[in-house]
């Protein structure tokens, strides 16, 4: 019986072509991102969580956000609705903007338990975890209520997990181009 040797480039080219592709980001998420990075610890205009994402939609080149006839901010193209219990996983990309609506997420973080609502709430995806389950946000005009107004107004990083949520939606916006 003949040994073939195999090359470690070789080997890892055959791991590779087993392991779960990325899914690529779109270029205007990846501007919005790259916005809404360079603005972490920053108050970007009115410190308003809304303002940051559309700012971020304009320096990206994307479309504007509209309103829905519920009063929702629309931000994109919408790719998944996460209701309590439905959806926690799935589609969901760095860029891309989440519009919290009437939400209430409970969880524990160690042996900390917490509590947040957000009545109308906008956030920047930074990252995904989990098939999608956990993601990382840049936002403004959040954080614990005894913290001071300017601190809050700022861009800061915070984690969500959809399975937190247990009462309202998250919306999940992409980004589109001007013409679409």
């Amino acid at each position: 019986m003949k040994l073939r040797r195999l090359s470690l480039g070789a080997i890892v080219l055959l791991l590779a072509a087993d392991s779960p592709k990325e899914p690529e980001v779109p270029e205007l998420n990846k501007k919005v991102l790259e916005f809404a990075r360079a603005s972490l610890g920053k108050k970007i205009g009115d410190g308003e969580c809304a303002t940051l994402a559309a700012r971020a939609l304009r320096e990206a080149g994307a479309r504007r956000f509209a309103t829905s006839s519920e009063g929702d901010y629309v931000w994109g193209k919408l790719v998944r609705t996460v209701k309590p219990g439905e959806n926690a996983a799935g589609e969901v990309l760095p860029g891309d903007i989440v519009q919290l609506r009437d939400a209430l997420l409970t969880g524990k973080i160690g042996s900390d338990t917490f509590e947040y609502t957000y009545p109308k709430h906008t956030a920047i995806v930074a990252a995904v975890k989990d098939d999608g389950k956990v993601v990382e946000l840049l936002h403004q005009n959040t954080g614990a209520f005894n913290a001071r107004d300017e601190d809050r107004r700022k861009v800061q990083r915070t984690t969500l997990r959809f399975g937190d949520l247990k009462k309202g939606t998250a919306k999940i916006h992409r980004p589109q181009p001007p013409s679409d």
